[in-house]
């Protein structure tokens, strides 16, 4: 579970691993988005183009906040535990809803964004690529770990 080579602290990768078997998620897959959202950075914010934020290690977009906060007494998404859960709760609905494709392209874009990028035409994207990419890389440093 725990490699050097993943800049994140042993608790967040243990935190993060029992997070993914809790959800049914790959950890792989979790890790490989946290390096995508983040680069492992658990207090990364990126204010979005429409003014939303994205926050912490998932970034997970401030449109969310209310129901976290309702369903799951998220509160504080810059702490890395709450945002790991965010993050894996979210990514779970969205895979088990559209399967790991799409739940990757609804985790991007938000699921109407998804939608309007289906109606383009576009089903995937450079960032799906990169991300099932660096899925692989992860795969063998846990495998040598």
């Amino acid at each position: 579970v725990y490699s050097d080579q993943i800049p994140l602290s042993m608790e967040l990768q243990k935190y993060t691993y029992q997070r993914c078997v809790d959800m049914q998620l790959e950890y792989e897959l979790v890790l490989a988005l946290m390096w995508r959202e983040s680069r492992f950075q658990v207090d990364a914010v990126n204010i979005n183009t429409n003014g939303t934020q994205d926050s912490g290690i998932m970034q997970i977009n401030d449109v969310n906040r209310g129901w976290l906060r309702d369903q799951h007494n998220i509160t504080n998404l810059m702490d890395p535990v709450q945002n790991i859960n965010a993050g894996t709760i979210m990514l779970g609905d969205l895979i088990g809803k559209y399967g790991v494709n799409d739940g990757l392209m609804a985790y991007q874009y938000g699921e109407v964004g998804m939608q309007w990028q289906f109606s383009k035409g576009v089903y995937t994207n450079e960032n799906i690529a990169i991300l099932m990419s660096k899925r692989k890389d992860f795969q063998q440093i846990l495998q040598q770990a």
